[in-house]
């Protein structure tokens, strides 16, 4: 893999749109997609960016090694003959540094109309190597203080007590706070979603939390 020095400039992108309705008059199957095309990244970084775009796409279509999205959402179409199926995938955010590069996608799912689902699909990448931050990756200088601090906002942003217990309102692994695996790092600062299920009944919708970004800064330097 080609690796480099931190990019000086900011990575540009084209919008690439994929528009699919079946052609079969007992078919209600369509699909709209919206993504980010790098097209002046380094080839390690621009392969890396498709590659972690392309995992949204294989939870639906069968996406080749080569990620011909468009053929492969084509031909999934023409198979859901006499199927109800709505599926929206669309770029929300992209912010991106000398260090990282981060991409936020919102997708929307109608299957069959019995119960639409949506959620966050997010990842981030190192610039220098094109690899991907996950939670056990995140450089932290003190992990303690720092979930100390993550559950301190969670319950300030969720309305709750400060002594108020977690598991009585959230599904937690073993009653204790956990941070979630879908995140984004944003100008505003370190963004986690918790998607409907995740920790709570699908009723509750997608939980957002945000840790600002002078709380972050004190315990990594991904901003810098």
């Amino acid at each position: 893999m080609e690796t480099g020095k931190p990019l000086n400039s900011a990575v540009n992108f084209e919008m690439t749109t994929i528009e699919q309705n079946s052609s079969d008059p007992d078919s209600t199957c369509k699909i709209l997609i919206k993504y980010f095309t790098p097209i002046d990244a380094p080839q390690y970084l621009k392969d890396s960016i498709m590659k972690h775009t392309g995992l949204l796409f294989a939870s639906w279509f069968n996406i080749s090694n080569k990620l011909d999205i468009e053929m492969s959402v084509k031909n999934f179409v023409n198979e859901q003959v006499k199927h109800v199926f709505k599926l929206e995938i669309l770029p929300k955010d992209v912010y991106q540094n000398n260090r990282i590069i981060s991409f936020t996608y919102n997708w929307f799912l109608d299957r069959e109309g019995v119960r639409k689902n949506f959620g966050k699909y997010c990842f981030v990448l190192n610039m220098k190597d094109g690899s991907r931050i996950v939670p056990d990756n995140l450089t932290v200088s003190d992990k303690q203080e720092f979930l100390k601090m993550a559950e301190i906002e969670f319950k300030k942003q969720s309305g709750m007590n400060p002594d108020e217990k977690m598991y009585e309102l959230y599904r937690f692994k073993d009653n204790v706070f956990q941070l979630s695996d879908t995140f984004a790092f944003t100008a505003s600062g370190l963004v986690f979603y918790y998607n409907p299920d995740d920790i709570a009944p699908y009723s509750a919708g997608l939980i957002t939390l945000l840790l600002p970004r002078e709380n972050v800064e004190a315990f990594m330097d991904f901003y810098r």
